[in-house]
Formats: C-alpha cells, structure tokens, sequence
C-alpha cells in the first residue's frame, strides 16, 4: 500500500476535486484526534487549517458553488447532503458531510484503506505489540497447555467451516484473535467449551505476565501534529488533510462576490470559476423520481464503462434514434 509523503511542489499545485473512490478498497475514517491534558480530545490538524467553528450552511452553498452537485449518495434521514473530495494523497479522500450545527470537526471525515488503518493503529501499539510477543514467548517457554493442540485442530476444521476464506493455522499465536474474541458463551456446547478454555486461557496469560511486566499505553501523539514522527505513518496523511482542508479557503465566484467554505471574501486570488453545471437544474429529475434517477444514473454509468459523458452520449443517440422511429 502506498504511503509516500506529499512533498511542498504536490501540495502548492494541489486543487480539490469530486473524488472517485477505488474499486475493491475497504475505506475507513481516519482520525486526527489527540488528548491534550488542557483541552481534552481535539483534531489538531482540522482546527488549525479550519478553526473550531464553521457555518454548515456557508459551507454547503461554496460546496455547491464549486463542485456542483453531490457526487456521491447519503442517509436522506441523518444526513444533509455528502460530497467526497480528493486530497494530496493517492490513498485519502475528505468525505464532507455538513453537521446541522457549527463544530468544525463534524463536518470532516477522512477515509483510507482498512490497510492504511492498520498501519497506522500498529504505530500506535507498537510497545503493546512488543509486550503482547514479550508475554507469548513468556508462555511457550513456561509450557503451553495439554488441550492446546484440541485446540488447534478445532480452529483448522470447525472454525473454518462456519468462516469462510479463513487460512490454515500453523501456530497457536495465529489463534490469538479468536481467543479474545470468542469464549463469552455459557453454553455446554463444544463450541462454548473450546472458545471460553482458549479465551481464559488467553486472559490469564496477559494477567500474569502483567505481574512481570506492566503493559505499556498506547503511544499518545504530541498535541502538536507538526510534531509527530516523521517515521509515524500517520504523518503524510495529516499533511495532506491539513493541505486538503486548506483549499476550503481558496474562493469561487458568484457573479461580482466570491466566497470561501467560510462565507464571503475579499481574496486576492483569482478565483475559480462556477461549475460547468452551473445555470442547469439537473437535479429536477432526481427531485420529481429520485428512484428511477438513480437506477438511470446506474444504468448511464454501465453504458459509458464507468464513463459518465460517454454514457450519456450513447443514451441520447439511443433514445434519438427511439424517438425518431416513434409515430408522432
């Protein structure tokens, strides 16, 4: 998974634009959040690119300015309305939801790879991922128990066959996860016996080891995201949130005014221009059937091969030629 770093010439050229999500990749929010012993739990990086506060209104209206209108769908219940946004980075993209209230943070959420995630967390628990190998290798030269091998053999048959697409187990600390996670049955089944033996097994092994050595935290980051490790793989990725959510400033026009994700602004920039949709209500057909907008949307998307303009293009000589064989 790539994971380089967004260099100052990337960031200087970087533009935002609707974001098209990877096919096949799990994304998951990635958070900011640090605990400082003043002010509790922050995003360090999105206050200091968008302050605290932030107007859901005045940043829907620049979204809808900018970026026309929204490019991916949302809970029509919950939510007001979703845009997903590229960053700097190949491996992020800014999921902008506006929150009916005005907490900056709520607006924002980024999204990786399960991957990337992982990666990141590891840092995180590095010194509970040493004490937790510290710990096992603590227990194998202690011996390990006689039920052990029942065990691995249950994870290698009935396991697999309930969970599909789940390796086969060479070593007893592969089977860690499912120590944990399963064996809070009370049943008399087999399947209870065997998951609750491993899991107390598992939760006195970490008991006991504590009395050796005591399990370190997790590894806090420094209040000061500028700060954190450069090897930290978290790092690029605040880097380019931080560059990302700074283009939220850059102005758009409407008519002789231009406006940020902030309201109004008197910018030397030379602003962007509307969208091309701009002056064209092409979401009336989504108001008066949003249903079957969007089972059209799907099927435009299928004729194009994933290419909207191409799509639309084939559909509007087909349904030419359709209208021209029709009897008026």
């Amino acid at each position: 998974m790539s994971c380089n770093l967004v260099d100052m010439n990337t960031k200087s050229k970087f533009k935002m634009v609707p974001a098209v999500l990877k096919q096949g990749i799990r994304y998951c929010g990635l958070s900011f959040t640090v605990k400082s012993e003043t002010e509790g739990f922050f995003d360090p990086v999105t206050r200091e690119a968008c302050g605290d506060s932030m107007d859901y209104g005045k940043l829907f209206a620049y979204l809808f300015r900018r970026f026309g209108y929204p490019n991916r769908g949302w809970d029509g219940y919950k939510e007001l309305t979703k845009y997903v946004l590229t960053t700097p980075h190949s491996d992020m993209v800014l999921s902008v939801v506006p929150y009916v209230g005005d907490n900056t943070s709520l607006h924002f959420t980024f999204l990786v790879p399960m991957e990337v995630l992982c990666q990141i967390n590891d840092y995180g628990q590095r010194f509970r991922n040493a004490w937790e190998e510290r710990a096992l290798d603590w227990r194998e030269k202690l011996g390990l128990p006689d039920w052990m091998s029942e065990w691995m053999e249950f994870c290698n048959t009935s396991l697999r066959a309930q969970f599909h697409n789940l390796p086969q187990y060479n070593n007893w600390r592969e089977t860690l996860p499912w120590m944990m996670s399963l064996g809070s049955g009370k049943g008399r089944s087999k399947f209870d016996k065997m998951t609750r033996r491993a899991n107390q097994f598992c939760t006195q092994l970490h008991a006991d080891f504590e009395k050796v050595e005591a399990e370190p935290g997790y590894c806090e980051r420094s209040p000061n995201w500028r700060e954190w490790d450069d090897e930290d793989p978290i790092k690029p990725f605040a880097d380019a949130a931080f560059a990302a959510l700074r283009d939220l400033h850059r102005p758009v026009g409407v008519r002789d005014q231009e406006i940020s994700a902030f309201g109004v602004v008197n910018s030397t920039r030379q602003p962007l221009a509307a969208p091309a949709v701009a002056g064209y209500p092409s979401g009336m057909l989504g108001n008066a059937a949003p249903e079957g907008f969007a089972e059209l949307h799907g099927l435009v998307l299928k004729l194009g091969n994933g290419n909207a303009r191409s799509g639309i293009k084939k559909a509007i000589a087909m349904l030419a030629h359709k209208t021209a064989q029709s009897p008026s």
